[in-house]
């Protein structure tokens, strides 16, 4: 079997108004200590687990991997292909910042084996860009995404947001139609959310800015669906958009249910059978590797239950509900649900192949909903 491979860069230049993640500051000394201490991981890794593993995908994220330098990167990409076998035509992703990428930067990274970058550009307006706590100007973010697309790397996906406050529908479909213009082949469209105790929740709790309501989320969600879809785009994951040939291994893997590495402080893997998270805490990480211990600080064997759930849960997000998978784990599943996959059916909200039932763009939209009703079926 292959797996996908997943590297966490804590470190940002600047922290988002909306970012609960575990994030670091930026400074230089402590991204090249990192480095040292995640080839530390790859190696005891290796060592505990020596049998063959092949990688068919590895993605980088964070956090900001386009703070490190092209050298950097190199000496990680270099030391997965030491420890693990890595296939020809392997995905080697990562996310990125304007602010930290140029046209320089962007050539030396495909060099040392990128060939898919997404780019957190948000949006193409400068006033939601502030509200965000973008680091990057609209012009600065054109540029970019001009940069990456000529450079030759496989697969440019943009980051967009919507529902940001005060953005109207006009604004949002200014940034999707600039985006399309620069020629980028994957889109990861996102609903802002308003994590608990970030600075933007801090002032919505104040007052100081308005969420958008269901209503207005589904319909800039529907908007974006309706510009991508007519320009070829194929809507193959909830949140995702890709021309032929361009999907994400990693979110598909992801969804899938596929296993996967895990590595750096604060990532969280899928490795035989188990789910494990690392250690949110950066001077721990680097104790427990000096130590000579992995940096895991939780691992659960997926139980029958956990497995017929994720098939359910992950699979209505991106591939579908695979009838092969499912009537083998699940035999009475289909049984219960026909009356409900019917009327699904009926309103457009699923779409049936000879392989997968798969909720169509009006059924993602419901599809936590959809999710919770096809739960109490197992």
């Amino acid at each position: 079997m292959t797996r996908g491979l997943y590297i966490h860069i804590p470190f940002c230049a600047t922290i988002c108004s909306y970012c609960d993640f575990y994030i670091i500051k930026n400074q230089d000394t402590y991204i090249e200590k990192y480095v040292d201490y995640l080839v530390k991981e790859f190696e005891l890794f290796k060592e505990l687990n020596p049998e063959e593993i092949i990688i068919d995908n590895v993605f980088l994220g964070g956090g900001t991997p386009s703070l490190l330098t092209p050298a950097q990167l190199d000496t990680i990409i270099s030391k997965v292909k030491e420890c693990f076998t890595l296939v020809s035509n392997a995905e080697i992703s990562m996310e990125s910042n304007p602010a930290s990428i140029d046209e320089q930067k962007l050539n030396e990274y495909k060099s040392v084996g990128i060939n898919r970058i997404s780019i957190g550009v948000q949006s193409f307006v400068k006033k939601e860009l502030g509200i965000l706590k973008r680091n990057h100007s609209p012009g600065l973010a054109e540029k970019v995404v001009t940069d990456a697309v000529n450079s030759g790397i496989e697969t440019v996906n943009l980051d967009l947001i919507f529902s940001v406050p005060g953005q109207s529908l006009a604004s949002w479909t200014y940034s999707i139609e600039k985006a399309l213009d620069l020629g980028t082949n994957h889109f990861s469209t996102y609903n802002l959310t308003f994590e608990e105790n970030t600075p933007l929740w801090n002032k919505m709790q104040s007052g100081k800015v308005v969420k958008y309501n269901d209503e207005v989320d589904e319909f800039m969600y529907f908007t974006a669906i309706e510009i991508l879809t007519n320009r070829g785009f194929d809507h193959y994951e909830i949140s995702n958009f890709a021309k032929t040939n361009n999907k994400c291994r990693h979110n598909l893997n992801t969804w899938n249910s596929g296993e996967y590495l895990a590595f750096g402080v604060s990532s969280h893997g899928f490795f035989e059978g188990s789910r494990y998270k690392n250690i949110s805490n950066l001077q721990m990480y680097y104790e427990m590797l000096s130590n000579g211990k992995l940096p895991i600080i939780d691992s659960v064997k997926l139980q029958d239950s956990d497995y017929s759930e994720e098939l359910i849960v992950l699979g209505l997000r991106a591939s579908g509900l695979d009838k092969a998978k499912i009537e083998k784990q699940i035999p009475s599943f289909f049984d219960k649900a026909n009356k409900f996959m019917k009327e699904l059916i009926e309103k457009e909200f699923i779409s049936e192949s000879e392989t997968h039932y798969k909720l169509t763009s009006k059924g993602y939209a419901l599809c936590d909903s959809i999710t919770n009703k096809f739960l109490d079926f197992i």
